[in-house]
């Protein structure tokens, strides 16, 4: 995979750990198990600090051997997209050249300063052309066919800005093609009051008529299901639980999270259900702001599916009256 990765094709009955972030101790963000159309299985796997060290083939059985990078380097393969910006720094590494490794950083003009071979561009380049040009460099007037590797050892010119619901709100820096879930992770995790649903705005810049958004259900980033990609200047807002409240003639009466699309029946049913006095005809639903206006709904003609069932918003106070004979 481009982002510090591999596929596992396993033929049809194959099998995989059943929590791959258990296994890998440590050394994997993320496993996700595609089905073939021809029976087969895929396997993608993310690494986290880590790269593949050794792969055993036995008869039952395939072994990956992974290893940890050293710290501050990124792994083997992650991040060969990325495009260097200013203010990132890297680690430039001759083969049997222990003398010409060089930590350097790309300047404002996005350029960097090779050993021997003096300024090379880097600024909108990857690790990997960069990489090739100062071995062309190196060939041409040092050195007989060099060896070049070079690895990001700080991100700081793509970065994304994290607010609302997590840990450690702020900047987070893009590595190449950093998933949501990452950035997340980085910004320290979820709070204990973290809503249902993360906004990303991918133009803050272009002002309210051009913004790009997207709304994102966090379950489905924790569980490593989006494939959305932020990109360099966006903007990620993890919303807070939101509540609606319902009292009366209701089994457990209180507070209701909020889920995307909770409606009347949903909230009613969440709560164990009305009670048998509850007058079903004239439940009331107050608005969240001061001043709001009560809306009268009929329990038994939105049952019947003769009205729609309201969406509930955040805020709203559920009345549910009693019934007298």
């Amino acid at each position: 995979l481009q982002d510090g990765g591999l596929t596992v094709r396993l033929p049809p009955g194959g099998g995989v750990p059943e929590d791959i972030l258990v296994a890998g101790k440590g050394l994997v963000a993320s496993g996700q198990l595609h089905n073939e159309p021809d029976g087969s299985l895929r396997y993608e796997i993310v690494f986290a600090s880590a790269g593949l060290d050794q792969v055993l083939v036995l008869p039952e059985y395939l072994v990956l051997k992974i290893r940890r990078v050293q710290p501050g380097l990124t792994p083997a393969g992650s991040g060969r997209t990325y495009r260097l910006g200013a203010g990132d720094k890297i680690r430039i590494s001759v083969e049997g050249q222990q003398d010409l490794l060089s930590d350097v950083v790309v300047n404002s003009n996005g350029m960097i300063s090779a050993p021997l071979v003096g300024e090379v561009t880097a600024a909108g380049w990857t690790v990997q052309e960069v990489g090739e040009e100062v071995a062309r460099l190196l060939a041409a007037n040092f050195l007989v066919d060099p060896r070049v590797d070079v690895q990001v050892t700080e991100y700081n010119s793509q970065w994304v800005l994290v607010t609302g619901q997590v840990m450690r709100p702020g900047r987070v820096s893009l590595r190449g093609g950093t998933t949501l879930k990452e950035i997340i992770a980085e910004a320290g995790g979820f709070t204990l009051i973290v809503g249902q649903q993360i906004r990303v705005v991918f133009n803050p810049e272009a002002g309210a008529g051009g913004r790009e958004s997207e709304v994102v259900n966090r379950l489905e980033v924790e569980a490593g299901l989006t494939h959305t990609i932020p990109k360099h200047g966006s903007i990620i807002h993890v919303e807070k639980v939101a509540y609606a409240f319902i009292q009366g003639e209701i089994v457990s009466s209180g507070k209701v999270e909020l889920e995307p699309g909770m409606t009347l029946l949903k909230a009613i049913a969440i709560q164990g259900g009305l009670t048998e006095w509850a007058n079903r005809k004239e439940i009331r639903i107050l608005d969240g702001v001061e001043g709001g206006k009560a809306k009268v709904y009929n329990l038994k003609r939105i049952q019947a599916q003769k009205v729609p069932d309201p969406v509930l918003e955040e805020g709203q106070m559920i009345i549910v009256p009693r019934r007298f004979l």
